[in-house]
């Protein structure tokens, strides 16, 4: 499966697509069937089918198993009614994201892929997705991202006292780098449960580990019993950190071989089922860290990238032509800083003229990435191009960090807020479907 297969397949199934902006009223809904209400807004029959169509389509592409068309139209509805509330949600306050804001996302989607965005809209429209509906997508999903960081992301926050209970629990169990392949079941539980919906929901968690350990698939149960927002990918958790793993599941894989099934386990969403599918690590890491500095100049919007200018003296050049030309002169013996100062438009870094600091595995993007790590300390690189713009770059000094304390604490610090930020986000996601009337008219 191509990088870029999964990442449609992962916008596809993680937040549902081709759904039109929110609307009071459409003209068209005596010509077509009603699918669910959604407060003042519904989803239509052909959207519930287009997006059903899409979805198969791309796991048919990329081998998955596909399950049945009323699994399918089940899944893919709930998740075109959560987006729904989430997108009217995000109009009540104002949310909005233009159009550059988009641009941006395409072009590290683009980078992420190892091309530009006219290679991109080739690349998506040879897997039978239109461009106009990956933009659309795209934009939605950046609206519901800023939702959730303005009502959710804002309200995490982690103690130092946090960082060191998890510290002191990966030494106990010598799992500083310890991961493992999960899959999940989420049999979910309403925020008002009565103890009869509790006990139901619980029986029906017993009854599907009873199955599951009868040697039933995994993946296939995940995508028709599971309430969680991977069902539709089989469960599939992916490699998962101990520390970035909610405790109550640290605690019952520690004690499972791998191919085991958990017992139930109980959180507020509801009862959860996990699957160690694999796990790796466990010993100390050497990581490399690089300071760097680097002088940004932004391109204009729809600005060819890939033609080629030579004439660096006009007065349009491009600008890969202005950074050819900077280093021309640092190379020549002019001063990267002071350059950096007077023509770098990142203004965080320009100051310091141009200094990036030290800088681990991941934290810059994929393309600034492979440029300094593949340049010696003292090394000028070529004018290159990231979403943000094009960079010259100058690698200063490298250095080798191996478990120590300070890169300890920040990756355990940012395992437990990505954990605690996706526990509060399935709760949040939980409390609006709660919330919002959702009258479904059709029968899946």
């Amino acid at each position: 499966m191509s990088r870029l297969r999964r990442q449609l397949t992962a916008i596809a199934c993680v937040i549902a697509i081709a759904l039109p902006a929110a609307a009071p009223a459409r003209a068209d809904e005596t010509l077509d069937g009603i699918a669910a209400v959604v407060n003042e807004d519904v989803v239509l029959q052909s959207e519930l089918r287009a997006e059903v169509d899409f979805v198969r389509e791309q796991m048919r592409r990329n081998g998955q198993r596909v399950p049945s068309d009323s699994v399918m139209r089940e899944r893919i509805l709930e998740r075109l009614i959560l987006e729904n509330i989430q997108i009217q949600r995000a109009e009540q306050r104002g949310i909005s994201v233009d159009d550059e804001a988009v641009n941006n996302a395409l072009r590290n989607m683009a980078d992420r892929n190892g091309t530009n965005l006219s290679g991109l809209r080739e690349r998506v429209e040879a897997d039978g997705m239109d461009f106009r509906r990956l933009r659309n997508d795209i934009r939605r999903q950046l609206i519901v991202s800023r939702l959730r960081q303005r009502e959710v992301a804002s309200q995490v926050q982690i103690s130092e006292d946090e960082v060191d209970s998890a510290l002191d629990r990966m030494e106990q169990a010598n799992q500083q780098e310890a991961e493992y392949n999960l899959r999940h079941i989420l049999i979910g539980v309403p925020s008002d449960a009565t103890s009869g919906q509790v006990a139901e929901a619980r029986d029906e968690a017993e009854a599907l580990v009873e199955r599951l350990r009868d040697d039933a698939d995994f993946a296939s149960v995940a995508t028709r019993a599971s309430d969680g927002p991977e069902a539709l990918n089989g469960g599939d958790l992916g490699w998962r950190s101990t520390t970035s793993l909610p405790e109550l599941f640290v605690e019952a894989i520690q004690g499972l071989s791998t191919g085991a099934i958990s017992e139930p386990l109980r959180s507020p969403n509801g009862f959860h089922i996990l699957k160690v599918e694999d796990r790796r690590g466990g010993s100390a890491q050497t990581v490399t860290e690089i300071r760097a500095r680097h002088i940004l100049l932004r391109e204009e919007t729809g600005a060819d990238d890939t033609e080629d200018v030579t004439d660096t003296e006009n007065a349009g050049a491009s600008p890969r032509e202005r950074l050819e030309a900077l280093r021309q002169r640092i190379r020549a013996g002019a001063d990267f800083a002071e350059i950096a100062r007077a023509n770098s438009e990142d203004q965080g870094s320009a100051s310091r003229g141009g200094d990036l600091g030290w800088v681990g595995p991941g934290e810059m993007t994929p393309a600034f990435q492979q440029v300094i790590e593949g340049l010696e300390p003292g090394t000028l690189s070529e004018p290159f191009r990231s979403p943000y713009g094009w960079h010259l770059v100058e690698v200063l000094d490298k250095r080798q960090r191996e478990d120590i304390e300070e890169y300890q604490r920040a990756q355990a610090r940012r395992a437990l807020y990505e954990r605690e930020l996706e526990q509060e986000a399935q709760r949040w996601r939980q409390r609006l479907r709660d919330q919002a009337y959702v009258e479904i008219r059709t029968d899946v």
